[in-house]
């Protein structure tokens, strides 16, 4: 639990770098703000993350930071599409993941980004592809974006896609990746629990001792 313990600290929605460092921790992760996206919240958020980087604090990115006027007009700031039927669909989340990692990059070196991937989907959803070949391409695009952006890129876990939801199976999926981590939260873990009738502290048990896999953890406050 080293690692989690040394980066323990708390997301910019919630207090101030200064007030986060005040508290004796030294990690921020830095996010918009729901529930309208406008510029402010943009601008507000950036000026945490470099105010963090001068008093020389540990952070990570939640994407998106940047998002279109037709984005914003249509979906969700966090929406992901990635494993959605419609190809030109995913299109729009890996476009939008890739503009902001690319502009993102030349301005700073997170410890990881962190978005959310596999969407709200149930197995009524209808896919014309092998939804295994579909999830593997996906996760596999995702890691060389990793790679060519330099950067290690934090999947949430969510339960939320039917058929990708138990935890086992991110395992599974996650591990041989080389730029591309699980990111628990606890907050979100015990939504997933609930809605999929997992046992918390099994999936506690079987999740944290595996920190090759598993080295970043949130703390939701709900």
């Amino acid at each position: 639990m080293t690692f989690m313990l040394e980066n323990l600290g708390c997301n910019s929605g919630y207090l101030s770098p200064k007030e986060i460092q005040t508290l004796g921790y030294n990690f921020i992760e830095t996010s918009i703000n729901k529930p309208v996206y406008d510029q402010a919240m943009v601008v507000k958020m950036l000026g945490d993350l470099d105010e963090a980087i001068k008093m020389q604090m540990r952070y990570a990115i939640h994407l998106p930071v940047f998002l279109s006027e037709d984005w914003v007009n249509q979906y969700d700031c966090y929406d992901a599409f990635y494993l959605d039927p419609n190809p030109e669909k995913r299109e729009v989340s890996f476009q939008m993941l890739e503009e902001n990692l690319s502009a993102l990059t030349k301005m700073y070196a997170p410890m990881y980004f962190v978005i959310h991937f596999p969407g709200i989907y149930g197995l009524e959803t209808v896919y014309t592809e092998d939804f295994d070949l579909l999830l593997d391409s996906a996760l596999n695009r995702i890691d060389a974006l990793g790679g060519k952006y330099g950067c290690t890129i934090a999947l949430e876990y969510f339960a939320t896609n039917l058929r990708f939801a138990c935890y086992e199976e991110w395992i599974k999926k996650l591990e041989p990746l080389k730029h591309v981590a699980p990111l628990l939260d606890t907050g979100h873990l015990y939504f997933n629990c609930y809605k999929n009738n997992f046992d918390y502290d099994t999936v506690l048990d079987r999740t944290c001792p595996s920190l090759y896999w598993l080295p970043y953890l949130e703390c939701t406050w709900q």
